[in-house]
C-alpha cells in the first residue's frame, strides 16, 4: 500500500479516534471501543494479516498511553476549555502533530527505520503532544507572536514542535531559518527576533559579547554529528576518508559543503577535513553554500558527487546516501545554543525556550536523529 494512501485512512482512523480522548465523554473510552474506529480504516486499506495485527497492536498501545496519562493532568473535558473549544481542540492537536506525521508517513529511507518502526516512534510524539496540551497553563498563554531565528539545520525538527508549541498556547510564530552566522548578523543589525537557535557556539558567543542575548536563558540544546554524502544514484556505497578515496569518489566534480568561513557546518567541514589531511586536496574543489541545506540540495540533485552535511540533514532528504560519518574527534563537538534576544518584548518567549527544552519536544528532536544534551 502505498504511503499516501496509508496516511489517509490513518488520519481518518485518528479523526475517529481523537474525539474520543478530548471529548466530554472521554472517560468511557477503551481500548476494546477504540480498535473497530481505528479497524475500520485498516481493513479498507487492505492491511491484513501481520500487518493487520501489528496496525491493531499499534492502536492497542496508543490507546493505552492515552489512557495511562499521570493523574496530576486536568479531566478530559477542560483540554478543551479555556482556550478552545470542541473543535477548535481537535484542530489544533491535528496540527501538532502533522510533523511527526510527516516523517512518519514518509517513503522507507536508508536511514534504518522501516515505516513501522517510525510509527512506533510516532507513539512517544503523540504522548508528548497530549502532554504539552495538559500542562499547567498551556491553554493560557496570551495571543503574542513570537519570532524565532534558527539554524537551516533545525527545520525538520523545529517545524513539528514549534507547531505543538503554538497549538497549545495560542500564541502565534514565526520562524526564520538560515545560515547561523547570517541571522547573528541580522540580530546585531536589529532584527525583531525573540528566539536565538545557532548550529555553533561561536556565533550565539558573538552576540552574547555584544550583550545582544539574555546570558542567563542560554542553553546548549543539541547535539549532531557530520557526514558524507552522494547521490542516492551515485555506485559509491562506503567511502574511506582517504585521499584517494576521495579522489576517485569526486571525478571531476565537487565537494559540496557550507561556506567555510561563516557556515557552522562548513566550518565542522574544513575542521575535520584538516584534522584528517584532506584539506590542501580538496580546498579548490569545493561548491560552497550560504547554508547547509543547499549544499545538500547540490548533492541530492546531483549537481555534486559528494557533499558534507549534518547527519540530521542526510537523513531527512531520501535523494542521498551516507557513506560515512567523520570522526567525533576530527572537529570541535556540534552544539546548538538556544537563547533569548536581548531586545526581545515577547514574554511567551520564555515560554517556547522551556517548552523545547522539556518533555514534550525532546521526541520531536530525536525523532530527527538530533542528540539531546540538556535533559528535560
Amino acid at each position: 500500500m502505498h504511503n499516501m494512501t496509508l496516511a489517509r485512512h490513518w488520519r481518518q482512523a485518528w479523526l475517529f479516534a481523537i474525539p474520543h480522548r478530548i471529548g466530554l465523554d472521554a472517560g468511557k473510552m477503551s481500548a476494546a471501543s477504540c480498535l473497530p474506529l481505528v479497524g475500520r480504516p485498516a481493513r479498507s486499506a487492505g492491511w491484513g494479516g501481520a500487518k493487520g495485527l501489528f496496525l491493531r497492536e499499534f492502536a492497542l498501545a496508543t490507546v493505552q498511553i492515552l489512557q495511562s496519562l499521570p493523574p496530576w493532568l486536568p479531566p478530559p473535558g477542560a483540554l478543551c476549555a479555556p482556550a478552545f473549544h470542541k473543535g477548535e481542540a481537535e484542530s489544533a492537536i491535528a496540527v501538532s502533530l502533522n510533523g511527526i506525521w510527516k516523517d512518519v508517513l514518509k517513503p522507507d529511507i536508508p536511514d534504518g527505520n522501516s515505516t513501522e518502526i517510525r510509527m512506533r516512534a510516532f507513539l512517544t510524539g503523540l504522548m508528548a503532544a497530549f502532554l504539552a496540551f495538559a500542562s499547567p497553563g498551556g491553554f493560557a498563554q496570551a495571543a503574542e507572536s513570537v519570532t524565532v531565528f534558527a539554524a537551516a539545520s533545525l527545520k525538520n525538527a523545529l517545524d513539528p514542535a514549534a507547531a505543538a508549541w503554538s497549538a497549545v498556547s495560542g500564541t502565534p510564530l514565526r520562524v526564520s531559518y538560515a545560515a547561523s552566522g547570517t541571522l547573528a548578523k541580522q540580530i546585531e543589525q536589529g532584527a525583531p527576533a525573540d528566539l536565538f537557535a545557532s548550529a555553533d557556539i561561536g556565533w550565539m558567543d558573538y552576540l552574547q559579547a555584544r550583550s545582544l542575548v539574555q546570558p542567563q536563558t542560554r542553553i546548549d540544546l543539541l547535539g549532531n554529528a557530520l557526514v558524507l554524502v552522494v547521490p542516492q544514484g551515485s555506485p559509491v556505497q562506503a567511502l574511506e576518508l582517504t585521499g584517494p578515496a576521495f579522489a576517485a569518489a569526486m571525478g571531476e566534480g565537487r565537494l559540496a559543503v557550507g561556506d567555510v568561513a561563516s557556515v557552522p557546518a562548513g566550518v565542522y567541514a574544513k575542521a575535520a577535513l584538516v584534522h584528517l589531511g584532506l584539506w590542501e586536496q580538496v580546498k579548490t574543489r569545493l561548491a560552497p553554500s550560504d547554508n547547509v541545506r543547499s549544499a545538500l540540495q547540490f548533492v541530492a540533485r546531483g549537481e555534486a558527487p559528494l557533499g558534507i552535511v549534518y547527519a540530521t540533514d542526510a537523513r531527512a532528504e531520501a535523494q542521498v546516501r551516507v557513506v560515512a560519518i567523520f570522526p567525533a574527534a576530527s572537529h570541535p563537538p556540534i552544539v546548538y545554543p538556544f537563547a533569548l534576544v536581548a531586545g526581545s518584548k515577547s514574554a511567551a518567549a520564555q515560554a517556547l525556550l522551556d517548552f523545547l527544552a522539556g518533555p514534550a519536544a525532546k521526541p520531536l528532536f530525536e525523532a530527527q536523529g538530533f542528540v539531546l544534551l540538556a535533559r528535560p
